[in-house]
């Protein structure tokens, strides 16, 4: 360990990268859906089943947030015990440290096994349809992994786990 005594809140075990050439911004579900499915491959032994909490991307914009469920639906499913959570609200948008934010802002989840709600979520998108959100109320969850699922100009995806799990 680099630094003795330093407390290691947990350890990215998969991670991914990729961008969709048809558009700069304009999200496309297959190409996040990839993407997340990339960085599970990358951790060892990692399933979407082994996922606990789900960070979004989310900004609250209309084709972004539907394409975002949808590969959040196609690689996750509708199991209800995943908590699907965003950062943003409490912070705003960090652009390229949004990321490390939202990583950062669920480490504690797992010691507290507490995701953390979406706040000043007040109507959730029908077209969106994922009955996991944490809105606005903590939700308990199991011991388990973080996925955070991150769109600047390419998707960016992380896997952290509780550093006792490994």
């Amino acid at each position: 360990m680099p630094w003795p005594g330093a407390k290691i809140y947990g350890e990215i075990v998969g991670y991914a990268m990729n961008s969709d050439a048809t558009d700069f911004v304009l999200p496309d579900a297959g190409r996040q859906a990839e993407c997340m499915r990339l960085a599970l491959d990358r951790g060892p032994g990692v399933t979407p089943e082994d996922i606990d909490i789900l960070s979004s991307h989310a900004t609250a914009t209309d084709q972004g947030d539907i394409e975002e469920c949808r590969a959040i639906r196609e690689v996750f499913g509708d199991r209800e015990s995943l908590a699907v959570n965003n950062t943003k609200g409490f912070i705003g948008h960090a652009m390229g440290a949004a990321g490390a934010l939202e990583l950062v802002g669920n480490l504690p989840a797992f010691k507290d096994q507490i995701a953390h709600a979406t706040i000043n979520l007040d109507q959730k998108d029908p077209e969106c349809g994922l009955v996991q959100i944490v809105a606005n109320s903590p939700r308990p969850f199991g011991p388990g992994q973080l996925h955070s699922e991150q769109l600047f100009w390419h998707a960016w995806n992380q896997l952290g786990r509780d550093r006792q799990e490994i």
